[in-house]
Order: C-alpha cells, then sequence, then structure tokens
C-alpha cells in the first residue's frame, strides 16, 4: 500500500507508541534539538514525509527508509 504524504502529530506518535524504544529514542533526539524542533514535535499539526526535519532526524537515528515508510503507513490507520 501507498505510503501517506503526511500524517498527523497525533498519529505519528500513536505509531510510536507500538514501540516503545522508538519513541524514547525519537524524544530524546527532540530534547537535544534547538527550539524550533522541540516546539515542532510538540505542536505541528501534520508531519510531511519528505520535510527535512523529519528525513534528517531519520539519518540521526539511523533508520532505513522502509522503516519509516512502515510507520507512515501504521499512523495513518489511527483515527
Amino acid at each position: 500500500n501507498r505510503v501517506p504524504d503526511q500524517v498527523t502529530n497525533y498519529q505519528i506518535k500513536q505509531a510510536l507508541n507500538t514501540v516503545p524504544e522508538d519513541r524514547l529514542a525519537v524524544e530524546a533526539l527532540v530534547a537535544g534539538a534547538d527550539q524550533d524542533t522541540i516546539d515542532g514535535w510538540n505542536h505541528a499539526q501534520v508531519f510531511k514525509s519528505d520535510h527535512a526535519l523529519f528525513s534528517g532526524a531519520v539519518a540521526v537515528l539511523g533508520w532505513t527508509q522502509q522503516k519509516v515508510d512502515d510507520y507512515l503507513k501504521l499512523a495513518v490507520t489511527f483515527e
């Protein structure tokens, strides 16, 4: 199935909650970032799969594109 272009903030967090270690890794990364990144993680309404901050975080975490795509596909299944 198709990878969504964007998901809501709540949806991506629900998807990450399915693997607590991954959620903690993202939270730790955000906590060490600049204020704009922290604000974005906490308050953005949507996350776009092609946004520079999103792809940068993925690179720092060492995640594969497949892993990210799977999270995005899972995220859209949540209301």
